[in-house]
C-alpha cells in the first residue's frame, strides 16, 4: 500500500499537467515567434547587403541586431547562420 502511494507521487510528480504543458506550448510559441522576427530582420540586413538597391530603410531595428547581422552576411553562409541563429535562440529558451 505504501509503495503504491509512493509510486504514484513520483508519477504525478515526473508527469506534466496540462497547466505546464500550456505554459511550455505558449513559451515555444514565443521562442518561434522571435526566432522568426530576428531571421526575418537577418535575412533583410543579408539582402540589402548584398543587393543595396532592393534595401528597405534600416530604421526601426534594434541596433544590437543590425551589428550582428551584419558580423552574419559578412562572415558566414547561409546554413552556418540558420544554425547559429537556431542554437542562440535554444539558448535563450534554456534548453
Amino acid at each position: 500500500m505504501a509503495e503504491r502511494k509512493i509510486e504514484e507521487k513520483i508519477v504525478k510528480k515526473f508527469t506534466p499537467g496540462p497547466s505546464s504543458v500550456g505554459q511550455q506550448f505558449n513559451r515555444l510559441k514565443k521562442i518561434k515567434a522571435n526566432f522568426d522576427y530576428h531571421f526575418q530582420i537577418a535575412n533583410q540586413e543579408i539582402l540589402s547587403h548584398y543587393y543595396p538597391s532592393s534595401a528597405k530603410s534600416r530604421r526601426g531595428y534594434p541596433p544590437s541586431t543590425r551589428s550582428y547581422v551584419s558580423f552574419l552576411s559578412e562572415n558566414l553562409s547561409v546554413v552556418k547562420r540558420k544554425k547559429l541563429l537556431f542554437k542562440i535562440f535554444n539558448s535563450l529558451a534554456g534548453k
